[in-house]
């Protein structure tokens, strides 16, 4: 039997069967919880990571507290490097600034960036900075986190 208006011809085009319809609905829930679960577990690693590094950091500062470690702010370290005017020199780490503290004593300041991993790095690069002794190169005075 052929159908005679066109609002019989559309219920016939589009009648699904609801066991289809409940599948679908299966499908991109399941899709949707995936992907929502992937996203959660990726922001708790990167939670973790950059918790891990600052809990090494930390240790670090507390391990070598006989060197009397002091911390600067940001806005601390910009009044000492003139707003990071003259640039010294660049490594792989970060950039070393020229600066003055207050009792006018030169120092290089290294703005360390580009700080990926979980803390190694830093802690390398500040130790050797830290242990180094010789007639040319400045002792490190304080470390800035």
């Amino acid at each position: 039997m052929k159908p005679k208006h066109a609002d019989e011809v559309m219920n016939v085009m589009y009648r699904i069967d609801p066991c289809f319809n409940f599948i679908v609905g299966l499908t991109i829930g399941g899709c949707f919880l995936v992907i929502s679960l992937s996203v959660l577990l990726w922001m708790y690693h990167l939670h973790k990571t950059e918790k891990d590094a600052q809990r090494k950091i930390e240790q670090f500062l507390e391990d070598y507290k006989a060197l009397k470690p002091a911390r600067y702010s940001y806005a601390d370290i910009k009044r000492i490097t003139f707003q990071f005017k003259e640039k010294l020199g660049q490594g792989g780490y970060g950039t070393v600034f020229k600066g003055m503290l207050s009792n006018d004593v030169s120092v290089a300041v290294k703005l360390l960036n580009n700080f990926k991993g979980n803390g190694e790095e830093f802690i390398n690069e500040v130790g050797s900075m830290g242990r180094i002794h010789h007639v040319n190169i400045t002792r490190l005075l304080r470390r800035r986190i």
